[in-house]
């Protein structure tokens, strides 16, 4: 623009330096008291200013297009719809009207006490689509620990399971939801080639009215009626196959339940159909065709899992700052937890919150994972799994004396072991059958068992079990019990989250929505945790 001045569109307003006068005097003393010891407070001191958007900001003009929200008070707002877990309409309502978020926001000009409902879903799907909540959720953190001076030596670490709000499906429901799916998508995208269908194929599964559609079909029925189903979705993906319609997203659903749920067999006779058992369809498969990133385990059922990782202090006492949330990630159900320590770490380590101390529980505890966070100077305290024999009350390697060189000296009954022989990484123990066969604890003893089976009675055990077996009896001292105790309180963490931040009944799908729901609301909970050290 031609001129003395050029008007900027990219508004990210001045919540760095304070006002020469402050709007807020007005108030009365106990009003104002109120904001500053509760979350407005925190929001307004340690998180508005140290929002990072330089990467919101790099998708708007300088100069050109409509002037923008002040970038700082959107993304504010969205992290504290999070907080509150409110919709977009009483967002809108909380930023025009409530005083609270006008002070947390820095709101103080009429023109910034509006947005729109359209412009929140704007800005979160693109914070979404950019990942930016986990840049977020380290900038703020980070800002919270050094401001609070929280002592991040000691950590402790759990998972749980989430359900986004999708419905759960059977394995019929699966067919006829993704099949439907791909019908609608390809009468909107792709005309001619949905003209291609059968009008029959289009009753059954898109209008569903009428004889033998599938929205009638009962549950008693659904097995018998599997394979027609599958016949269809495979005669679909056949037909459309190398076309403009494979291009579509359904088709690739289509493809992905069809390999997930059927067997084909191309043989001389034709291409024969066959259902899979349900052992045989993999844990990860689609369930419903709008929220396919979920998966199953056994443990926790069907969604999506949370780790989790926060700082504790080991304080009898009243504690001198907050615990904070250190490290929060959404992973596939099917994600064993021994493999979510390494990215914890990382992330710890890139922030320069690393513990000195990581308590867990036995998943965790692996001995690949004890080694690396070892060499990253974190010692891991978990238990590790018991014998496997130890329900059963029968004895195991824990139950004998062995000596400083890891050779058995006793066993249970006191005896002393004929001979001991130690080779590479074997090590064994050989007793007397005789005495074995007659002794009183032989039914419980691995050496009495093999005696009375007419075999010579000996222990063999390599170096790793042996070494399981010291930690096997150090967790079961007053010192390890003593730290271990802390470990506990990640429980009440995630019953907060959970409950108080409401992640147990989210209103969101997909993958990329529930990492932002949770990274948002673990920041959330940091926020309120802060509040109550002001």
């Amino acid at each position: 623009m031609d001129g003395w001045y050029t008007i900027v569109m990219l508004n990210t307003g001045d919540h760095h330096n304070g006002k020469l006068f402050d709007p807020w005097e007005q108030l009365c003393e106990k009003r104002l008291k109120l904001l500053r010891k509760s979350w407005p407070e925190v929001f307004r001191q340690h998180v508005l200013a140290n929002i990072p958007i330089g990467k919101v900001a790099d998708r708007f003009h300088q100069t050109m297009g409509r002037p923008t929200k002040d970038i700082y008070i959107v993304v504010g707002a969205l992290i504290l719809q999070q907080l509150h877990d409110l919709t977009d309409v009483e967002t809108v309502e909380a930023v025009a009207l409530h005083m609270a978020w006008h002070y947390a926001l820095d709101i103080t000009d009429e023109k910034d006490m509006y947005i729109c409902e359209k412009t929140l879903r704007n800005y979160r799907r693109r914070l979404i689509d950019l990942s930016l909540e986990v840049e977020i959720f380290k900038c703020i953190t980070d800002k919270l620990i050094k401001s609070f001076k929280v002592d991040t030596s000691k950590q402790r670490m759990d998972s749980t399971g989430l359900q986004s709000a999708m419905r759960r499906l059977t394995r019929l429901g699966t067919f006829v939801e993704t099949i439907d799916k791909f019908l609608r998508e390809l009468a909107r995208k792709c005309g001619d080639e949905f003209k291609r269908v059968d009008v029959e194929l289009i009753r059954k599964y898109v209008e569903r009215e009428g004889e033998g559609c599938f929205g009638s079909t009962r549950p008693s029925e659904s097995k018998r009626r599997l394979p027609e189903a599958a016949r269809d979705l495979f005669d679909l993906v056949m037909m459309f196959r190398g076309t403009d319609a494979a291009s579509l997203k359904s088709f690739k659903f289509l493809e992905r339940v069809l390999s997930e749920q059927v067997d084909v067999d191309d043989g001389d006779g034709g291409t024969k159909i066959r259902v899979k058992e349900p052992d045989e369809v993999p844990c990860d498969n689609v369930n419903n065709p709008s929220d396919p990133d979920s998966s199953f385990n056994t443990h926790f059922g069907r969604g999506f899992k949370m780790q989790v990782m926060e700082t504790f202090t080991d304080d009898e006492g009243d504690a001198d700052a907050p615990d904070m949330i250190t490290h929060a990630e959404v992973t596939d159900m099917t994600k064993a937890d021994c493999n979510a320590v390494e990215a914890a770490l990382d992330e710890a380590e890139e922030g320069n919150i690393k513990p000195d101390e990581l308590l867990a529980d036995t998943s965790y505890g692996t001995r690949k994972n004890r080694e690396d966070a070892s060499e990253r100077g974190v010692e891991i305290v978990a238990p590790t799994h018991p014998a496997k024999d130890y329900k059963s009350g029968k004895f195991s390697l824990e139950h004998f004396e062995v000596n400083g060189k890891g050779l058995v000296v006793k066993c249970p009954a006191g005896k002393k072991p004929t001979s001991t022989r130690s080779g590479g990484n074997r090590l064994d123990a050989r007793f007397d059958r005789k005495v074995c066969s007659e002794c009183a604890l032989a039914d419980r003893c691995p050496c009495g068992i093999m005696a009375k089976k007419g075999r010579k009675p000996r222990l063999q055990y390599g170096r790793r079990r042996l070494e399981r077996r010291e930690r096997l009896l150090a967790q079961k001292s007053d010192e390890f019990r003593d730290r271990y105790r802390w470990r506990a309180g990640i429980e009440a963490t995630i019953s907060r989250l959970k409950h108080l931040m409401n992640l147990a009944k989210l209103r969101v799908r997909g993958k990329p929505a529930v990492t932002f729901a949770v990274l948002m609301r673990a920041l959330g909970l940091n926020i309120l945790r802060a509040a109550a050290f002001l």
